[in-house]
């Protein structure tokens, strides 16, 4: 049995609340016409954006956890006065790093798969709500909605071309010497280039969100906004904790 400090089951127990959360964001969002090819669009937004890249976020944050054992004073700690000791200590972070790996690889894993499948769900639905406005003709891109709903899907596949698949297995192992290479000319080092990514990576969140609530705005009036807000606020506190 997992104990409580074991974050993969924390994690475990927050995926499980963002897919009740989803479920019922979901059941709310879609209006009365959940029989029509339009019920889709929100369907697999809220799919990416919820229970994927939020998971995904919540993954890489847990996998931070691993690297550094859940708590500040381990990097903090004073240095031994021994020389003996100091080697001894030094055997036993190598091994511990080592025993490590393994979950940081399986967390990284799973961080860029979420987010790869986040992406996936936002193109279905920008591909159904695209044929819904070409069987009715309706213009594209008109709205706040959609035009801030496009420049989010873009970024996001941007994002995971860019890093995701060249950072697959960082910090456990480096790039390819192509990646690396082309970092250089960038004049960025890996590292810079993983900062940028996870910054980046949680703007592109942020606004993701921000375009889910114009939708919301959309389909349900500015008489429920208050309401709107506080309920899509909620996964922001992921970034929080």
């Amino acid at each position: 049995m997992a104990s409580p400090s074991n974050p993969f089951s924390q994690l475990g127990t927050k995926l499980g609340a963002l897919l009740a959360l989803t479920a019922g964001i979901g059941v709310l969002y879609s209006g009365p016409d959940s029989s029509k090819l339009f019920f889709w669009h929100p369907f697999f937004t809220i799919l990416a954006v919820l229970p994927l890249a939020t998971s995904g976020i919540f993954v890489n944050v847990y996998n931070s956890k691993i690297r550094t054992g859940g708590k500040v004073e381990d990097r903090e700690a004073a240095p031994v006065a021994s020389g003996g000791a100091e080697g001894a200590a030094s055997t036993e972070k190598t091994r511990d790093h080592e025993e490590k790996k393994p979950q940081q690889r399986l967390a990284n894993l799973w961080h860029n798969l979420l987010l790869i499948s986040a992406t996936v769900a936002m193109w279905s639905g920008y591909y159904v709500i695209h044929t819904n406005k070409e069987i009715n003709g309706k213009p594209h891109l008109t709205t706040l909605h959609g035009r801030l709903g496009f420049i989010v899907l873009i970024a996001y596949t941007t994002i995971v071309l860019s890093s995701s698949l060249p950072l697959w297995d960082y910090p456990q192992k480096m790039p390819s010497r192509a990646v690396v290479s082309t970092m250089r000319l960038m004049k960025l080092s890996v590292k810079n280039f993983a900062t940028l990514h996870r910054y980046t990576g949680r703007i592109l969140y942020l606004a993701a969100i921000a375009t889910m609530a114009t939708g919301w705005w959309t389909i349900h009036a500015a008489s429920n906004v208050k309401y709107a807000a506080s309920l899509f606020a909620l996964p922001i506190l992921g970034l929080l904790y």
